[in-house]
């Protein structure tokens, strides 16, 4: 009992670590002065913030595990399938929320306030990523067996290329105007129901890149089932690391054809985040189990036992912060970083506030922990 403890305790460091990560690249002081590493790649490449959704979705694999372990000897297989269909569609929905909120919107003609139609909410999203992928994953491992599981999961992720590459718009099949998920997703939802971006209409976490993103989840599932059989020791480690790292340099072979692109979601992505989530794993457990920095590890245990909170507060806090004017065009959030965090410079600035509002959302996060409530689904 002690080392499934303590696989949790690396869980929640991992997935704390994630949510701290996703909420610094989330909540900039400024956009145009952000630190190069905390921005997404513009369309093809990685930057060490393409990492945060993935290794959050291998995070989600190594928790199915130890929730089915522990399903499997407490509940019937139609309550396990009921709570896969309620935890994947209960993400979706709030995913949904998210993107509609804060319901209302001010009237460039007659500034004011009216409400947002659902024919302009963004339908896909972060947390409709993560319900999706979760509901096909638990549907898949309840179903059939692993390694039917991972025979459908390497299918998708290798086909993916080719229905890419035939899919879209010669010459070039993988560019934002003319690759084959974008033309999916508007005949699918329409283009008002997509992420709005300056350039195009275009959805980063739309239907048809589910599909090999679906590897993410599996390979952390996998990942926790050899964690546990082989147990915490240097060789499992080595094993971790040696496999990240295989995985890594294959992933840069196959970019010279296949370009990785976090957007679309590509295969070479989906094979570099999955060997970045492994070392990542390695070096947690190392420090939390070998090293024993049980102390430093909490901070981060604090978002891990809550990782939801933290997440849907990330999206929301800054919101009425920047809809709220101090003076004319100076919302609340700018105000705070020409006035406050600007002074140190840009760049630095732009981070500080950053961390200040996710010092801010760990606090709350903290609170909720020191009184025992967790909210999940």
């Amino acid at each position: 009992m002690p080392e499934i403890n303590n696989r949790f305790l690396s869980l929640d460091v991992f997935r704390g670590l994630i949510i701290c990560f996703i909420i610094i690249v989330n909540m900039p002081g400024n956009p145009e002065t952000t630190v190069p590493a905390l921005t997404f790649a513009r369309w093809n490449g990685f930057t060490p913030a393409d990492i945060i959704y993935p290794a959050f979705l291998f995070c989600m694999g190594i928790g199915m595990f130890f929730s089915f372990q522990k399903w499997h000897s407490e509940k019937s297989k139609g309550k396990i399938y009921f709570l896969i269909f309620r935890r994947g569609i209960l993400l979706f929905l709030i995913g949904i929320l998210l993107n509609w909120f804060p319901f209302v919107q001010t009237n460039m003609d007659t500034g004011k306030w009216e409400a947002i139609p659902f024919s302009q909410v963004r339908i896909w999203g972060v947390l409709q990523r993560f319900g999706l992928c979760y509901l096909l994953v638990g549907l898949m491992v309840q179903t059939f067996k692993l390694r039917a599981t991972l025979a459908i999961t390497l299918v998708f992720l290798v086909l993916y290329w080719p229905v890419l590459y035939y899919g879209g718009d010669a010459p070039h099949p993988y560019s934002i105007r003319q690759n084959l998920v974008l033309k999916l997703d508007s005949w699918m939802i329409g283009t008002d129901h997509l992420d709005q971006n300056p350039l195009v209409p275009f959805e980063e976490f739309g239907f048809l890149s589910t599909l090999p993103a679906l590897s993410n989840i599996v390979a952390g599932y996998l990942t926790a089932r050899f964690i546990m059989r082989s147990k915490i020791t240097y060789e499992t480690l080595t094993h971790l690391l040696l496999t990240g790292f295989l995985l890594m340099v294959l992933s840069y072979i196959w970019n010279n054809v296949f370009p990785i692109n976090r957007k679309i979601w590509t295969s070479s992505f989906t094979v570099m985040s999955i060997g970045l989530s492994l070392n990542i794993l390695a070096f947690i457990i190392f420090a939390v189990d070998k090293m024993k920095y049980l102390k430093e590890a909490n901070f981060f245990r604090v978002f891990g036992r809550n990782p939801l909170v933290a997440f849907v507060l990330s999206m929301t806090m800054t919101v009425p912060l920047q809809l709220v004017e101090v003076q004319p065009g100076l919302s609340i959030t700018d105000w705070l970083y020409i006035n406050v965090f600007s002074y140190t410079s840009a760049y630095i600035g732009s981070f500080l506030q950053a961390f200040f509002f996710m010092l801010i959302i760990w606090g709350l996060c903290y609170l909720m922990d020191k009184k025992g409530e967790y909210i999940s689904l």
